[in-house]
């Protein structure tokens, strides 16, 4: 068995992480507005790593950082990401329409390696999808299965960008522990920031 937990209380664990994940307790409404989208689309090329944040879900007060959640850019009009139902595919408006920032970002390689590397990162994203389908990890530790930092840094392993981990405490209780993680900070100190839209850094 390759998570720590019992069948029956994993299933529970897994159903409440799923159910804390959608809460969403706005005052106000999301930050992003078609301005941003229209700029984001101009920019973004495959194997593209798109993280994005909100002010009022409530599971991102409990992750460090900005930004949440992350995924990987097929096309200007296809994303794929690991969720809570698995990798899956997602338009990059879809990706950002409700979110109270996002920042784009991209590998640096030389004009010889580009085209190549950026297939590699998007073919390991679509097998994740189409070919494996690809669970959520639920325990950030589960062989086989990727929570959606580590799905991008997967993807990105395939086109040799590697992304180092971080030593976090994670969870609420009584589901709290400790893991060596990827947070959206790690893909941040690794890439190229190509486009940002972040207004606590401008207030």
């Amino acid at each position: 068995m390759n998570h720590e937990l019992n069948p029956y209380v994993y299933d529970k664990y897994k159903g409440f992480l799923t159910w804390f994940g959608d809460l969403y307790f706005a005052t106000k409404p999301p930050l992003c507005s078609a301005k941003q989208i229209e700029e984001m689309l101009e920019v973004i090329q495959p194997a593209d790593v798109v993280c994005r944040g909100y002010n009022y879900y409530l599971d991102g007060h409990f992750i460090p950082g900005d930004y949440s959640h992350s995924g990987i850019v097929v096309n200007k009009r296809e994303m794929i990401h690991s969720i809570a139902e698995g990798v899956g595919s997602v338009h990059p408006i879809d990706f950002v329409k409700d979110v109270d920032r996002f920042i784009v970002l991209r590998a640096k390689y030389s004009p010889d390696l580009l085209l190549s590397r950026q297939m590699e990162i998007v073919d390991r994203a679509i097998w994740h999808a189409d070919c494996n389908n690809t669970e959520y990890d639920f325990m950030f530790s589960e062989d086989g299965k990727y929570y959606c930092h580590e799905f991008t840094a997967d993807c990105l392993a395939c086109g040799e960008i590697i992304i180092s981990k971080t030593v976090k405490k994670f969870g609420v209780w009584p589901f709290a522990f400790e893991r060596e993680l990827y947070l959206a900070q790690n893909l941040i100190d690794r890439l190229l920031v190509v486009y940002e839209f972040n207004p606590r850094k401008s207030s």
